[in-house]
């Protein structure tokens, strides 16, 4: 979902529960900041562009900020969960499909790396840890789909690996050492065995190239 500066400003209007003057130009402030931040990391030539001419839009992925702004939110564990469980479900049938997943891993993904200054993890390592993590969270209730009780227990259970990964930003503390949220996690595998974090490194993907972008696009 592509958006301009002027309609992150909107959606993400709700959150600034401050009514006074002061507070609101703050929080603008904030919006501004953040929406540059993100085309700085996707695509400079567009910042560079639409700087020079006014009449030239840039647009920024907005499912990429809101993945990033839930996990390192101050919401309580379980409060990111129905977040994002909402956040994949796109069509809102109460539950989620393989390609939703898909979608939900590449954007939050893309969004934790950005926020970081970082680029995502190649497209084809995504493919393969939502496949994985799709596999495992629809076997709880042997479906099809991954039902909302099913996605909450994989979310919340130490024995599914995006726990770990859910885990990192658990309090918000900051950004983690790792590339990639993806590299943390070392997903990609055919198999369903869970590795302890004291293997994680070498489960971890080999190094990513630079030119492994998602690039936000005009719809």
């Amino acid at each position: 979902m592509a958006i301009t500066k002027e309609e992150l400003h909107e959606y993400l209007a709700p959150l600034s529960v401050d009514p006074s003057p002061d507070a609101k130009k703050e929080f603008e402030t904030h919006v501004n900041i953040l929406f540059d931040h993100w085309v700085s990391h996707q695509n400079k030539e567009a910042l560079e562009a639409s700087s020079n001419n006014s009449d030239i839009k840039t647009y920024i992925d907005f499912m990429e900020v809101f993945y990033a702004l839930v996990f390192t939110s101050k919401m309580k564990y379980a409060e990111k969960i129905e977040y994002l469980f909402m956040c994949i479900d796109c069509d809102c049938d109460g539950d989620i499909e393989f390609e939703e997943v898909v979608l939900g891993v590449k954007s939050c993904e893309a969004g934790l790396s950005r926020m970081r200054g970082d680029n995502p993890a190649p497209e084809r390592r995504i493919f393969d840890l939502a496949t994985e993590w799709f596999n495992q969270a629809r076997s709880i209730s042997e479906t099809n789909t991954i039902t909302e009780d099913s996605f909450v227990l994989f979310c919340s259970d130490p024995k599914y690996p995006v726990y770990r990964v859910l885990s990192l930003y658990a309090e918000a503390e900051g950004s983690v050492d790792e590339d990639s949220d993806i590299d943390k996690e070392g997903g990609g595998s055919n198999e369903n065995t869970q590795q302890s974090p004291e293997n994680d490194e070498e489960s971890s993907f080999g190094p990513r190239t630079s030119g492994d972008q998602f690039m936000a696009v005009k719809p």
